[in-house]
């Protein structure tokens, strides 16, 4: 998977007194006040992402940028042959 992918969930956290206030908000196009936020990105079948930031007072659109890596899943073979391998040495 490469290039821009929507997540499944993206939610902001306001952090007051160094401490995330328990109140997240999940948003898409939503207006955040200025303040310190815990972000956490998540996508099926991807490693989630948080980070903190400081959202600084401006009239500019803040972008955020995170690439996310592939979970790690096991991979199974089931080998079948035309020959009996025990017999064929």
């Amino acid at each position: 998977m490469t290039g821009p992918i929507f997540p499944d969930v993206l939610t902001f956290t306001q952090i007051l007194a160094g401490k995330p206030s328990g109140q997240s908000v999940e948003i898409r196009r939503e207006h955040l006040q200025p303040g310190r936020y815990l972000l956490e990105i998540k996508k099926c079948r991807l490693r989630g992402h948080t980070d903190e930031f400081i959202l600084y007072p401006s009239d500019q659109p803040y972008v955020i940028k995170k690439e996310l890596k592939a979970k790690q899943r096991p991979l199974i073979l089931d080998l079948t042959t035309d020959y009996d391998p025990e017999n064929n040495r």
